[in-house]
C-alpha cells in the first residue's frame, strides 16, 4: 500500500532536542487508544520523507505541536528549519483542519520573539499535559475529547456499540410485544426491524 495514502487522525510535530521523548509517548498511547497518529520515526520506511511529511500534515484531521522549551528558536535563524515548515504548512492548510498544541510544562511559555508566519500560534488554545505522572493518560483522553472533534478512541466506539445494541433490543421488544397483541407496525417501523434482523442474521 502506498505510504502517501494512508489517512491519519493525528499529524504530531515535534523538536527532536527536547521533545522526542514526549512525541513517542504520545504516539504510543495514541495508537494503544485507537487514534491513527502519524509519528515520523514509526511512519517514514522509504522515499523522499520531506514530501512524505508535508503531504501527511495537509491530509490529517488534526496538527499536534509539542511545545517544549526553546522548540521554537531555531525558527528564528534557520528559514529552512524543519519544525517551521511543518507549522507554516499546517497553518497554511488551517481551514482543513485543527491545530493543537500541547505542552509538557506546567505554564505555556511561547518565545519573546517569532516568526511573523508563526505569531497566530500564539492565539491556539495549549493544554498542558502531566507526561510524567499517572494522570497522563487522563490528560491525553481530555485533549481527544475536546479538541479531535469526530476522532473517536476504542473505549469511545465500545461505548456507542453498547449504546446501539441497547437501544435496538429495547425497539425489539416493544415491537415484538406490539405485534403479539395484534397491533400494526408502520412502514417506518416495519424496515427498521427488518435491518436489525438482517444485520444479526436473523430471517
Amino acid at each position: 500500500m502506498d505510504e502517501n495514502n494512508v489517512q491519519y487522525d493525528v499529524f504530531v510535530s515535534y523538536r527532536r532536542d527536547g521533545g522526542s521523548h514526549y512525541a513517542r509517548m504520545l504516539d504510543l498511547a495514541f495508537r494503544l487508544m485507537g487514534v491513527k497518529p502519524f509519528f515520523d520515526r514509526e511512519e517514514i520506511k522509504r522515499g523522499y520523507f520531506d514530501k512524505t511529511i508535508l503531504t501527511h500534515i495537509e491530509r490529517a484531521r488534526y496538527f499536534l505541536f509539542v511545545l517544549t522549551p526553546n522548540s521554537l528558536n531555531r525558527c528564528m535563524v534557520d528559514t529552512d528549519d524543519w519544525v517551521k515548515r511543518e507549522l507554516v504548512t499546517a497553518l497554511e492548510t488551517k481551514g482543513d483542519k485543527e491545530i493543537v498544541v500541547v505542552t509538557p510544562e506546567n505554564e505555556v511559555v511561547w518565545p519573546d520573539e517569532m516568526p511573523q508566519e508563526l505569531d497566530s500560534l500564539r492565539r491556539i488554545q495549549c493544554h498542558c499535559i502531566d507526561f510524567e505522572s499517572d494522570a497522563f493518560v487522563d490528560d491525553l483522553r481530555r485533549v481527544i475529547r475536546d479538541c479531535f472533534i469526530g476522532v473517536l478512541t476504542d473505549s469511545d466506539r465500545r461505548a456507542q456499540e453498547i449504546e446501539k445494541q441497547n437501544a435496538e433490543n429495547d425497539f425489539v421488544k416493544q415491537a415484538l410485544l406490539f405485534w403479539s397483541n395484534d397491533g400494526k407496525l408502520d412502514a417506518q417501523e416495519r424496515r427498521r426491524l427488518d435491518a436489525i434482523a438482517k444485520e444479526r442474521g436473523i430471517d
